[in-house]
């Protein structure tokens, strides 16, 4: 039997995914064997997987059920060795992690600091074009909801003071929003990359939470980080810009007053 070995250090599963998929020969037969499976299930159903269990996995004998129940299985997961149960678990990750890349499916971990209601935003582009999609989280726990904030053309955050130059914003026009980021009074430069760019905005209506994600201007001073962005409709927007400085990711919030 040949056996290949390919080191992955955890990063990118989709990359890991073709490679195993170009790195690996059915064996002859193979396809055959797994359409003879499904249509016998098929035809019998859960008495052919019983049946198989004898066939395939060598079990003493036909069991009576397909189901384990959660005590079996929580006893046999707390008899294992732990260094086995954490080799299963690292396995598991992996093997999730290259089945979500093959299907296209993205996911993330988020801790999120309180109880309330939260909205998460996913965007990226399929095909060229560009999608958001928009869910709603609830944090269970005692809380009261915020306001959104008045506004206004400044704030700090863990040490950095971030100021947004010019307030006058109208809906249907391009309008550029150029930030300047200081800490203990000296200015911010450079900006170390974060995702591809030297910052991120992120602008939600407050009426229907509608998303807006721009990237920084080329031309972005040195001194600063400028974004063109394109209110669609009149109302108060809450701003969040993100950037990275010394290895530290930091989020500054606004909010603005988009005229007609």
């Amino acid at each position: 039997m040949r056996t290949e070995r390919i080191a992955w250090d955890g990063d990118d599963a989709a990359a890991l995914a073709v490679c195993l998929r170009t790195a690996t020969t059915p064996p002859p037969g193979l396809f055959e064997d797994v359409a003879r499976i499904i249509e016998r299930v098929r035809r019998q159903g859960d008495a052919a997987l019983l049946e198989m269990s004898v066939e395939l996995d060598g079990a003493d004998g036909v069991p009576e059920t397909l189901r384990v129940s959660s005590a079996e299985a929580e006893a046999a997961y707390a008899s294992l060795d732990p260094a086995l149960r954490e080799a299963l678990n690292l396995a598991a990750d992996n093997i999730r992690a290259v089945a979500q890349a093959e299907m296209g499916v993205a996911s993330v971990d988020v801790t999120l600091p309180q109880a309330g209601i939260w909205r998460a935003y996913a965007d990226f582009e399929m095909e060229g074009e560009k999608v958001v999609l928009g869910r709603d989280l609830f944090v269970p726990g005692d809380f009261v909801p915020e306001s959104l904030r008045a506004v206004g053309d400044s704030d700090s955050t863990n040490g950095y003071d971030v100021v947004l130059a010019g307030r006058e914003f109208h809906a249907g026009e391009e309008a550029t929003l150029s930030f300047r980021i200081d800490r203990g009074g000296q200015t911010v430069e450079p900006l170390d990359p974060y995702l591809g760019a030297d910052g991120h905005l992120v602008a939600i209506r407050e009426d229907d939470l509608a998303y807006l994600h721009v990237h920084p201007l080329e031309s972005s001073a040195a001194a600063g980080i400028a974004f063109a962005a394109d209110f669609a409709e009149p109302g108060r927007y809450a701003l969040f810009l993100q950037f990275k400085h010394e290895g530290s990711v930091q989020t500054a919030r606004f909010t603005v007053a988009v005229a007609r």
